[in-house]
Protein backbone atom coordinates (compact mmCIF):
# COMPACT_ATOMS: atom_id res chain seq x y z
CA UNK A 1 0.00 0.00 0.00
CA UNK A 2 1.70 3.25 -1.32
CA UNK A 3 0.90 6.93 0.63
CA UNK A 4 0.27 9.56 -1.28
CA UNK A 5 3.30 12.49 -0.89
CA UNK A 6 0.45 14.89 0.21
CA UNK A 7 -0.73 12.56 3.20
CA UNK A 8 2.77 11.66 4.36
CA UNK A 9 3.03 14.91 4.80
CA UNK A 10 -0.18 15.50 7.00
CA UNK A 11 0.57 12.65 8.02
CA UNK A 12 3.83 13.81 9.73
CA UNK A 13 3.11 17.04 10.13
CA UNK A 14 -0.15 16.03 12.86
CA UNK A 15 1.90 13.30 13.95
CA UNK A 16 4.58 15.84 14.77
CA UNK A 17 1.72 18.29 16.53
CA UNK A 18 0.56 15.62 18.82
CA UNK A 19 3.97 14.61 20.51
CA UNK A 20 4.85 18.05 20.86
CA UNK A 21 0.83 19.18 22.53
CA UNK A 22 1.70 16.32 24.41
CA UNK A 23 5.20 16.98 25.45
CA UNK A 24 3.77 20.26 26.19
CA UNK A 25 0.80 19.71 28.58
CA UNK A 26 3.06 16.87 30.19
CA UNK A 27 5.07 19.95 31.07
CA UNK A 28 2.03 22.15 32.11
CA UNK A 29 0.78 19.40 34.40
CA UNK A 30 4.24 19.12 36.00
CA UNK A 31 4.72 23.05 36.14
CA UNK A 32 0.73 23.01 38.43
CA UNK A 33 1.71 20.24 40.40
CA UNK A 34 5.17 21.81 41.42
CA UNK A 35 3.20 24.74 42.97
CA UNK A 36 2.45 24.31 46.66
CA UNK A 37 -0.80 23.31 48.20
CA UNK A 38 -2.26 23.87 44.55
CA UNK A 39 -2.53 20.09 44.39
CA UNK A 40 -4.63 19.84 47.46
CA UNK A 41 -6.80 22.71 46.73
CA UNK A 42 -7.68 21.37 43.21
CA UNK A 43 -8.35 17.66 45.04
CA UNK A 44 -10.76 19.85 47.88
CA UNK A 45 -12.29 21.43 45.12
CA UNK A 46 -13.33 18.56 42.94
CA UNK A 47 -14.14 16.89 46.21
CA UNK A 48 -16.52 19.79 46.85
CA UNK A 49 -18.01 20.01 43.29
CA UNK A 50 -18.82 16.25 43.63
CA UNK A 51 -20.37 16.51 46.84
CA UNK A 52 -22.64 19.45 45.86
CA UNK A 53 -23.54 17.40 42.12
CA UNK A 54 -24.64 13.98 44.11
CA UNK A 55 -26.53 15.97 46.32
CA UNK A 56 -28.07 18.21 43.83
CA UNK A 57 -29.06 15.66 40.90
CA UNK A 58 -28.36 12.16 42.15
CA UNK A 59 -30.17 11.83 45.78
CA UNK A 60 -34.00 12.36 44.92
CA UNK A 61 -35.84 10.40 41.86
CA UNK A 62 -37.18 14.11 40.94
CA UNK A 63 -33.90 15.21 40.53
CA UNK A 64 -32.59 12.34 38.61
CA UNK A 65 -35.37 12.73 36.33
CA UNK A 66 -34.50 16.32 35.72
CA UNK A 67 -30.96 16.07 35.14
CA UNK A 68 -31.99 13.21 32.32
CA UNK A 69 -34.26 15.58 30.85
CA UNK A 70 -31.44 17.80 30.78
CA UNK A 71 -29.43 15.06 29.27
CA UNK A 72 -31.62 14.51 26.84
CA UNK A 73 -32.11 18.37 25.90
CA UNK A 74 -28.29 18.83 25.31
CA UNK A 75 -28.72 15.49 23.19
CA UNK A 76 -31.10 17.01 21.02
CA UNK A 77 -29.39 20.21 20.54
CA UNK A 78 -26.09 18.67 19.40
CA UNK A 79 -28.08 16.64 17.10
CA UNK A 80 -29.83 19.31 15.78
CA UNK A 81 -26.26 21.24 15.44
CA UNK A 82 -24.53 18.52 14.28
CA UNK A 83 -26.90 18.21 10.94
CA UNK A 84 -27.64 22.17 10.39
Amino acid sequence: MQLDPEDAYSITLYGSATVVALWLASALVGAVDSIPLFPSLMEIVGLGYTCWFSSRYLLFKKNREELAAQIQDRKQQRSYFVWV
